[in-house]
């Protein structure tokens, strides 16, 4: 073969080496861009599941508007993802506060706006504001569920399960804390249960357990 020959072959698999290279970084990067939707075996544009999360009217979105207006300290909008009244069979917002509202705990006690302007601070517990600004809603949207890593206060250590369980949207707030050395652990959780109302995202019951 003469020189000439072996250097137009070498040209032309120079080309397709290179050639190759940036197709599979092309495809790489698509991969990258690319998540898998809540329940579905097809991948999304990362841009489509952002815009869908635009929606005024979906729950994930409604979220990151509860997460904003946590971080800006905004006591009106708060409020305004607050089921008025907050109505519990067993009265587990009144017990969260430690509050004895009534004898008989058949009895539902109604948890009013009048109520959370005195005792928000105590049901969004700075633990709670802490680890619901760690939640990637837009993890929690896809997947249907979304677990915020643990936190450490002193002995005690505090995570946040989220979950979708058919129309509810379900924050739990998991602590943890040693007994004595051997004696394993003791848990508790604070259950908050959300859900769509006429189109807006409300706190709906919250619940104890542990």
């Amino acid at each position: 073969m003469k020189r000439s020959e072996m250097k137009n072959l070498f040209l032309i698999l120079s080309f397709f080496l290179v050639f190759s290279c940036e197709k599979k970084e092309k495809e790489k990067v698509n991969n990258n861009d690319l998540i898998k939707k809540e329940n579905s075996e097809i991948f999304y544009p990362r841009d489509l599941i952002e815009l869908e999360l635009e929606d005024s009217l979906n729950w994930a979105a409604q979220f990151k508007e509860l997460q904003k207006a946590f971080f800006e300290n905004d006591e009106t909008k708060i409020k305004t993802f607050v089921k008025n009244p907050i109505m519990s069979e067993s009265n587990s917002i009144w017990h969260l506060l430690e509050i004895d509202v009534t004898k008989n705990d058949n009895t539902e006690v109604p948890f009013t706006n009048k109520d959370f302007e005195k005792y928000h601070h105590l049901i969004f517990s700075p633990i709670f504001l802490e680890l619901f600004q760690k939640i990637d809603f837009n993890e929690f949207y896809v997947k249907s569920n979304y677990e915020a890593k643990f936190i450490k206060k002193g002995k005690e250590r505090y995570k946040m399960i989220c979950s979708k369980v058919d129309d509810l949207y379900i924050l739990n707030l998991y602590s943890e804390a040693e007994y004595e050395e051997g004696m394993g652990n003791m848990e508790f959780s604070v259950i908050y249960e959300f859900k769509i109302i006429n189109q807006k995202l409300k706190l709906i019951d919250i619940e104890l357990a542990g």
